[in-house]
């Protein structure tokens, strides 16, 4: 049974073709619930992931996604359709970890960084039947969480992440 969706913003931005390589793969929540047209590859509207990632990384928006992709670090999310709410956050990342399993398979990551409890928890049953093993994966919060809520986290947690990312 198919999922109910608002867009696809993955596919609406062609976020995929950006990409001529991919050496560390990130998998965070969804696009932002809702009909809205704010999402992290979407420069021409606001998206809070993307502003607090440019703002505590000390980068523009522009360049932080230009960075990413020049780098090879690729955002996915759990859940690539944008969702009509949060409560059905859980039940389309189980059903999309087929597509997560295909895009570790076929663009094979170095690194596989794992944001948020829904992102992990998709790829603890990805890992049970994914071919390829990635040479790392690492688990910490999402990044709006720790400004939510472990707000004096938020410098170590960044440092972290960039580490993790190479931006």
């Amino acid at each position: 049974m198919r999922c109910k969706f608002i867009d696809k913003p993955f596919v609406k931005h062609s976020v995929y073709q950006k990409y001529s390589y991919v050496r560390i793969l990130v998998i965070s929540e969804s696009p932002p619930p809702g009909s809205k047209p704010d999402f992290l590859y979407n420069l021409r509207h606001r998206d809070r992931l993307r502003k607090t990632l440019a703002k505590f990384f000390g980068l523009s928006e522009e360049e932080l996604i230009r960075r990413l992709i020049n780098r090879g670090v690729l955002w996915d999310m759990a859940v690539r359709c944008r969702p009509p709410s949060r409560r059905a956050l859980a039940e389309m990342a189980r059903r999309c970890s087929y597509v997560t399993k295909l895009v570790i398979e076929k663009l094979k990551p170095a690194r596989v960084v794992v944001l948020g409890s829904v992102a992990k928890n998709q790829i603890e049953e990805v890992a049970k039947i994914c071919s390829y093993r990635p040479r790392e994966i690492v688990h910490d919060y999402h990044p709006l969480y720790v400004i939510r809520f472990r707000r004096s986290e938020a410098c170590e947690y960044f440092d972290r992440l960039r580490r993790w990312l190479d931006v």
